[in-house]
């Protein structure tokens, strides 16, 4: 099992309440963005749960394009 450490498990969480609060201001439902990039329902709720540690760079990349904000937005 893989361990990851407290600042990664941090930056994971802070990434998700971006995620969730950019998606909202834009008035993107979760069902909506889901069909926008082919990503399940439940992968976005755990992402921006900080459920979701093993989450990729590329991932990231998809919905801030959808999202339309930098990478850094989310981060």
């Amino acid at each position: 099992m893989r361990k990851y450490t407290e600042d990664y498990i941090k930056l994971v969480e802070r990434i998700g309440k971006n995620i969730k609060k950019v998606r909202e201001n834009k008035g993107i439902s979760i069902d909506e963005l889901s069909q926008k990039i082919g990503f399940s329902k439940k992968y976005l709720n755990n992402l921006e749960e900080g459920k979701t540690l093993g989450t990729t760079i590329g991932r990231l990349l998809i919905i801030s394009d959808i999202l339309k904000v930098k990478l850094h937005t989310l981060c």
